[in-house]
Order: C-alpha cells, then sequence, then structure tokens
C-alpha cells in the first residue's frame, strides 16, 4: 500500500509531548514548512520554552479540548494509551501519526537521508556528522537527539542531506527508510521491548535492509549483521575505514585515519573517551563516500564539541567541578568513567537509574561497573513509563554493590538528602553526574545556576 504524504496532505499538526527532545524537532521542522503547528507537554523545559519563542502554542496538560482543528496528531511510544488527547483523537477519527512515521515522512524528502543507529552514541556520532556536514557547506537538516551547541536539536538545511537518529526503542527504527544507515554497535538494551538479543540482531537486519549500512567491524554482535551493501569501519580489525597510531590527549585524541590501508591524513577529537574515534570513523566513512574533502571532514571533527549531557562540564559548586553525562546503559557508563579516569578518592559519582526493567534487567552489570568507584551515590530512580519494581529499584542495586564493593555507596531519596550530602563532602575535585532521568535538571538549577 502506498504512503501517505503527510507533509503534503495535511497543514495543521497537534504534537502530544511537544517538549521531547525528538517531538520538538519535528515540530520545528513542520513550522519552517509553513505548517500550523501546537501541542501539549507538562514540562516547563528550554525545549517548549524554545517552542513557545517562536510562536508555537504549547498547552501544559494534556486535554482534549486542546486539539480543536487539528489534522493530525502526532505521538511518541512513550506515550499510555490512556492518554486522553489520544483517546480523544482515536474517539474523532483523526490522522494518527507515530514520531517515527513522521520523521520516515519527511526523509522521504531527502535524497541522501543518513539514519545513526546503535544502542549508544548515536546522539553524539548525528551531531558529530551535522557538523562536519556544515563545515563541509552541504547544508544538512539535521534532527538531532540531544542539544548540540551550534545545530541545538534541529537545523534545516537547502540540499538533499538529511541526518537523524534511529532509536530502536519499541522497533521504532524499522519505520525509517534512507540511503546510508550507520550501526555504530548492538548491545543488550531495551529488551523489554525485543525479548531477546537474537530478536534485537533481527531487527537490526531488517532496518539495514536495503541501504548502504556503515557497520562497526570492531563490534561483535554488529560486525555480523548481513546488509545487501556495506562499508566497515574499525580501529582493532580489518574494515575499509581505520584508525592508526591513536594517542590520547588532554581534550580527546588524535589518530591517524587510513582508507583501504592508504593514509586520509590526522585527525583531531576534543571530545573525551575512546568510543568517540568510532563515532568519528563512521562518520569519515558516510562523508568520505559523499565525496566530502579530506581537509573538511578533519576541521569539522576538530571544531565538535560534544553535545548537552554528553560529557557536559556545568561549573563549579564549592570548588569542584561538575559533569554532566546521560550515560544509564552499564557499557556507557563504563566508557564515561574511563575517558575521565574517574575513579580516584577526589571524584564523586552520582547515579540515577532509568527505569527499573533496565536495572532489572541488568543488574549484574550495572554492579559490576559501578563497585570500583570510590565514592559513589546512588540517586531515586527515575521510573519514566514505569512502575515501581523493587527488583530493578536504586534500593536494591544500592545493596547489590555493597556486597560486591570494598566502598560503600550512599543512596539518597530526596532532592534534601542529596543537598545535604553534597555540602558534607570534603576534598572532592570533580564530581560527575550520571544518568538520563531528571537528576541533571535538579543539579544544574539547585547547584550551578543559583550559585552565587
Amino acid at each position: 500500500m502506498k504512503k501517505i504524504d503527510f507533509i503534503s496532505k495535511y497543514n495543521c499538526f497537534y504534537f502530544i509531548g511537544i517538549g521531547g527532545i525528538s517531538m520538538s524537532a519535528l515540530a520545528k521542522h513542520l513550522l519552517s514548512l509553513k505548517k500550523q503547528v501546537f501541542g501539549s507537554d507538562k514540562s516547563k523545559s528550554d525545549e517548549v520554552q524554545e517552542l513557545i519563542n517562536l510562536g508555537i502554542t504549547v498547552y501544559n496538560e494534556h486535554n482534549p479540548k486542546n486539539i480543536k482543528g487539528a489534522q493530525v496528531v502526532v505521538y511518541t511510544s512513550a506515550i499510555s494509551e490512556n492518554n486522553p488527547e489520544l483517546i480523544y483523537a482515536k474517539s474523532k477519527g483523526l490522522k494518527l501519526v507515530k514520531r517515527a512515521e513522521l520523521l520516515s515522512n519527511i526523509l522521504s524528502h531527502y535524497k541522501n537521508a543518513i539514519c545513526v543507529s546503535g544502542s549508544h552514541g548515536k546522539t553524539t556520532c548525528s551531531a558529530m556528522l551535522s557538523r562536519v556536514l556544515d563545515v563541509a557547506k552541504k547544508s544538512p537538516t539535521c534532527f538531532i537527539g540531544g542539544i548540540d551547541k551550534t545545530f541545538s536539536n534541529y537545523t534545516l538545511g537547502k540540499s538533499q542531506i538529511a541526518v537523524c537518529e534511529a532509536c530502536e526503542y519499541k522497533r521504532n527504527f524499522l519505520l525509517l527508510n534512507s540511503k546510508y544507515k550507520i550501526v555504530l554497535n548492538i548491545d543488550n538494551d531495551h529488551l523489554e521491548s525485543f525479548g531477546s538479543i537474537s530478536n534485537l540482531i533481527s531487527d537490526f537486519n531488517t532496518f539495514i535492509k536495503g541501504s548502504i549500512a556503515v557497520i562497526n567491524n570492531d563490534d561483535l554482535l554488529s560486525k555480523n549483521l548481513t546488509p545487501t551493501k556495506k562499508i566497515t569501519f574499525a580501529i582493532e580489525n580489518v574494515a575499509e575505514y581505520t584508525a592508526k597510531k591513536l594517542k590520547e590527549t588532554r581534550y580527546g585524541y588524535n589518530f591517524i585515519a587510513l582508507h583501504n590501508g592508504k593514509k586520509l591524513g590526522k585527525i583531531k577529537l576534543n571530545v573525551k573517551g575512546k568510543h568517540n574515534i568510532y563515532n568519528a570513523l563512521a562518520v569519515i566513512s558516510v562523508c568520505h563516500n559523499l565525496g566530502i574533502l579530506f581537509k573538511d571532514i578533519k576541521n569539522g571533527l576538530k571544531m565538535f564539541r560534544s553535545v548537552k549531557r554528553r560529557n557536559e562540564f556545568l561549573g563549579k559548586f564549592r570548588g569542584i567541578k561538575v559533569y554532566a553525562d546521560y550515560a544509564h546503559h552499564p557499557n556507557e557508563i563504563k566508557a564515561t568513567l574511563l575517558g575521565f579516569k574517574a575513579y580516584s578518592k577526589k571524584d564523586l559519582v552520582i547515579f540515577q537509574p532509568h527505569t527499573y526493567s533496565r536495572t532489572r534487567l541488568l543488574l549484574n552489570d550495572f554492579v559490576n561497573v559501578l563497585k570500583p568507584i570510590n565514592k559513589l551515590v546512588l540517586y531515586k530512580t527515575y521510573p519514566a513509563r514505569e512502575s515501581y519494581d523493587y527488583s530493578g529499584s536504586e534500593s536494591k542495586l544500592c545493596l547489590e554493590v555493597a556486597k560486591s564493593s570494598k566502598y560503600p555507596p550512599t543512596l539518597c531519596m530526596t532532592e534534601k538528602e542529596l543537598f545535604a550530602l553534597l555540602s558534607k563532602e570534603k576534598n572532592i575535585k570533580r564530581a560527575f553526574i550520571l544518568g538520563a532521568g531528571d537528576l541533571y535538571n535538579i543539579i544544574k538549577e539547585r547547584l550551578i545556576e543559583k550559585k552565587k
């Protein structure tokens, strides 16, 4: 059956949860196309305020009355079936479109669309790729799953190149079609949606079918995918695009980039962590195949400074340097801690688990990555869409870490407890705020922005 071109057919779009990173980017895109856009969001986030500043009406409650006049209602997989606006839209027979469906429809208008997938690194890689394309004057349209320091989470370009993230949660990435599909890695995340690793791999194979797949040949699960066409990158294994002579610097890594063994040139990264070399190699692979000059690739990568909540320096609190990272999977936490070498007595790590299901399913992995931390604070779980489950709670995690570690962790269940603890800490030079929940905003607002 032929897909409907929502962009051409409809003019009035309503977004349930319009302030979300991906939803607000889509809303801005439709607004740039002169569509009527409005929506609802209970959050008072910076993203919501930005939409309001652009002239978009944002209601702060989910009320069926808000939808009056809408032709299309856009929602995400995180929206509950009991949402009153969603129920109303269904009862009135309005056109319901999932976020990924709308994104797919938008991508169909671009000849060289690029989807960035993987269990980890999608946002950073998408932003890194967007920066290189911009430096090369390719005028890309970009949908970024975070706040880039130049593009925010969206920029409208004039070319036939588009960049976006392809999230595997609830198999949403299967709705996306593009010429290039990057697979950074495949890990045991979102298993509550997939059920097993084998199902996850099967869906990644479905995702890349018919596209040019850009594959990480060092990643155990990714390298065994079976695309029709592929480009490979690696550090350790044989691949088309490789990195040699890696040198860690104060700000990131330097390395020599090669294509089929032939030197392309030296790359300087100003973002920490070896995982960012893989992000850079993925970017080099795509851009080189698009015919972009290496000098532009090199300059774009050098200029890139990460995105909000990815190795972000927030400022100082009582002389302590405070950093934040979105890391909420064991392997992401490990990569962040290794990148900063955050294991000394002068480093404080505050981790907020994200969802009970992830903590329960990966409990042993979380324990193993957290137990070497000298000073660890566990903050109450951010439940997102889930109900309380002790087996995947912060309390259960704290208990299990305490059993395995010679450094007993501290549990904080309220903001008051957390701030009291921080005020008493002495001899701490750096603090790391890890997790994908609301702890980031709590720390930023209370300890950084309001600091006199």
